[in-house]
């Protein structure tokens, strides 16, 4: 993962995390420590520049916290500890199309993302990994 800083960050850094890293989602944490605060997803970013176009150089420029992209809310996350299907499980539920995977200190390790439970289902080797944290 390559987090964003709430408090420094602006709209640009994960726009362009998203363009050079092909990633889809990018967590945003509070310094010091880290502590996840949110994650935009790359629908996010369309919806503010698309309702920002006219103004985005000023946009542009604002930190996360300034446009309320990096406020804390709520966020799903799974345990490092939890088994996979449950955190498939919580994806289903939740209507969401991936969760972090976080430490008992609440660090991102990982990402479980719908994608993945596609490969694993199509998989009979992996398929025994449901149950495994």
């Amino acid at each position: 993962f390559i987090p964003v800083d709430n408090d420094t960050g602006t709209l640009l850094d994960p726009m362009l995390l998203c363009g050079e890293h092909h990633i889809r989602r990018v967590p945003v944490v509070k310094s010091p420590g880290g502590d996840l605060q949110n994650i935009i997803t790359q629908s996010a970013l369309v919806q503010t520049l698309s309702a920002n176009l006219p103004r985005f150089s000023a946009v542009g420029k604002k930190t996360l916290k300034e446009l309320g992209l990096g406020s804390r809310s709520l966020v799903w996350s799974v345990d490092l500890e939890m088994p996979l299907k449950q955190a498939f499980k919580l994806i289903q539920d939740k209507g969401i199309s991936a969760v972090p995977v976080v430490d008992k200190d609440g660090k991102i390790r990982g990402n479980i993302s719908a994608r993945d439970a596609r490969l694993i289902v199509s998989s009979q080797k992996i398929y025994k990994l449901l149950n495994m944290p």
